[in-house]
């Protein structure tokens, strides 16, 4: 009965109280590209959040573990990771810093005593900093997990089970 007011060039046909509407087919293609761009703007703004969140970790726990002190005399191996640890604070050059700090880590919880073994704790931490500060979470939980199981020190244990609680809360 209404079939003969609605044109041919409408396709979606919606049913209301016994009555038939169509809605034509550039209507229906607007309405999923809309649909489609609100997700992938919904699905990025969710990573870029947890992104964001992710370093606001690692900028809240950096001050956790006093790394002033780190310098406990004037050799060179002091005054490396001084730098490097002040460029976690700063975020200045993470990549870098990531890497020479990964070394110097590797060579701290080696078996073999070496310049590095004194300064586990410290590295260690700066590492899982500067990761979640470069927004890799997974990198920070897999080296506070290491840092757990080479330090002797109850209080960076405790500390580092209750970042990784929170990186995981995320």
């Amino acid at each position: 009965m209404y079939e003969s007011i609605v044109s041919p060039s409408f396709k979606l046909a919606v049913n209301l109280s016994g009555l038939k509407f169509k809605i034509p087919s550039k209507i229906c293609a607007a309405i999923s590209v809309a649909a489609c761009f609100i997700g992938i703007i919904s699905f990025g703004t969710y990573r870029y959040y947890l992104y964001n969140e992710t370093i606001a970790l690692g900028n809240s726990y950096y001050s956790e573990i006093p790394t002033e002190l780190v310098v406990r005399d004037a050799d060179d191996v002091s005054a490396q990771l001084a730098q490097l640890f002040k460029n976690v604070k700063n975020n200045k050059d993470l990549d870098n810093t990531i890497l020479n700090l990964e070394e110097k880590f590797c060579l701290a919880i080696s078996e073999d005593f070496n310049d590095y073994t004194n300064y586990i704790n410290d590295i260690g931490w700066n590492l899982a900093i500067a990761h979640l500060k470069d927004g890799d979470r997974d990198k920070a939980i897999e080296t506070l997990e290491l840092l757990i199981s080479h330090s002797e020190s109850d209080i960076i244990v405790e500390k580092c089970k209750k970042l990784i609680s929170d990186i995981k809360q995320l």
